[in-house]
């Protein structure tokens, strides 16, 4: 197996909101994942490496279409190309069949797919990229951290984490009577603060450079609009990335749609009907 790696680390330049599933009352937390250190369970704030990748898959997929003026009109291709589609039950006569030509030909038409992976009916499509863990840079991550770390962590998780606020008017006024007041509500959302530092990695795994082409457009988009997390709307989530690679690399991908538009725009169109709606 041939393995590429890109290691390097990213910064945030304006506070990162990236929410969990707990909720107190009008609180949202940070996203926690629970470490062993020292001795004991921590349960220290990260980043979700799949939060990311669907950034990155949003973006580049996003950018396939727009190089064709392609517009999708079946909503089954649509999530196929954009979140990765969702496994589906089909009839037991084509159960457990693997249709391996077609996806060959889809791998080869379509490099976003190849990098990325997905699934389409019973057909699964294993990516290339890996996305590996984000984590901050910090004293109680020390020994998770890659031994090439550019930045020492000297510091505690806790001086980068501090909580945000925001608030909402009912411009009609609440359901208590009083006239002409406006209902107002607080809420407030746990943030990584501008400054802090993550590590940043991926892995290509037999990747030819067609496909690698591909994740380097993929790197370079995000560096047109470097945004992670949520909030992005109210400027939140803004980073500096600092990684080492060629941006000219994507000089082979971008070739090869340019070459290739019309067959792929007809292999769309024929998904597109087989998978309608």
């Amino acid at each position: 197996m041939n393995i590429e790696m890109f290691e390097g680390y990213m910064t945030a330049q304006t506070p990162i909101s990236h929410g969990s599933d707990d909720k107190l009352g009008n609180d949202i937390s940070l996203r926690r994942l629970k470490y062993h250190v020292n001795g004991k369970y921590k349960e220290i704030p990260v980043i979700s490496a799949n939060s990311l990748r669907g950034i990155l898959r949003r973006r580049i997929m996003t950018d396939f279409m727009e190089r064709m003026n392609y517009k999708c009109n079946s909503k089954k291709i649509f999530r196929f190309l954009m979140a990765g589609g969702i496994l589906e039950e089909v009839s037991k006569k084509d159960s457990g069949i693997l249709n391996l030509s077609m996806r060959e030909e889809i791998r080869k038409l379509m490099p976003p797919i190849d990098l990325l992976g997905g699934t389409l009916g019973n057909q699964n499509f294993d990516g290339k990229l890996d996305v590996m863990p984000i984590q901050v840079i910090c004293k109680e991550l020390e020994e998770f951290l890659p031994s090439n770390t550019e930045i020492a962590p000297d510091k505690s998780i806790h001086e980068f984490i501090d909580w945000d606020f925001a608030t909402t008017k009912d411009p009609l006024g609440g359901s208590d009577g009083e006239g002409d007041k406006s209902a107002q509500m607080i809420y407030n959302w746990e943030v990584f603060v501008p400054g802090t530092p993550f590590t940043l990695g991926f892995v290509l795994r037999d990747a030819d450079e067609i496909v690698k082409g591909c994740f380097i457009r993929l790197l370079n988009l995000w560096h047109e609009y470097p945004v992670i997390g949520g909030k992005a709307a109210t400027g939140h989530g803004r980073v500096k990335i600092n990684i080492d690679y060629s941006k000219e690399d994507e000089k082979d991908y971008l070739n090869y749609i340019d070459e290739n538009k019309e067959k792929i725009v007809s292999k769309l169109d024929l998904l597109c009907k087989e998978y309608t709606p």
